[in-house]
Formats: structure tokens, C-alpha cells, sequence
């Protein structure tokens, strides 16, 4: 999706018991593709269910820069506190 774009760039339609992290790769690679010549994308948005390492390791090899909600679980939390100290 993009952020305040009155459309939709591109989409799939799938059975509803198909996890949402399933094809993302490819799925982002099919949306990059369709995107206009020499429009850049500044930011890839994605909820909870697309926090998956296939997808964030194709947005750190493509240098794309995203927001990806995760589920807050205890390890994130420690994780997370781990690097405030």
C-alpha cells in the first residue's frame, strides 16, 4: 500500500487459510516491477503478518527502507532492552 496514494498498486487474491508472509517475496518483486519508470519508492509499510526474514532479507538487499509492525513478544522485549543499555 501506499502511504495517502488514493489506489491500490498492486494485489493478490488468495485462499483465506494461506498464512500472510506466504509469496511475499515475490509479491513485492511483482509490485516493484509494475512500479512507473523513474518512481522511487521511499518507504515499504507492512502490518504484523509480513514480519517475516524472507521479506526483511529482500528489502536489506534491494536497500529499501521500511516499517514492519512485529509482534511484541517476550524475546523482542528483551532484545529490545538489551539495546538501551
Amino acid at each position: 500500500m501506499l502511504a495517502e496514494a488514493p489506489g491500490v498498486l498492486h494485489g493478490w487474491l488468495r485462499a483465506g487459510n494461506t498464512s500472510a508472509s506466504r509469496g511475499v517475496s515475490a509479491f513485492l518483486q511483482e509490485a516493484l516491477a509494475l512500479l512507473p519508470a523513474g518512481w522511487r519508492l521511499r518507504t515499504v509499510r507492512a502490518d504484523s503478518g509480513f514480519f517475516a526474514e524472507e521479506l526483511l532479507g529482500l528489502l536489506e538487499a534491494r536497500k529499501l527502507r521500511c516499517v514492519i509492525v512485529a509482534r511484541l513478544t517476550a524475546n523482542l522485549k528483551r532484545q529490545a532492552a538489551a539495546l538501551c543499555q
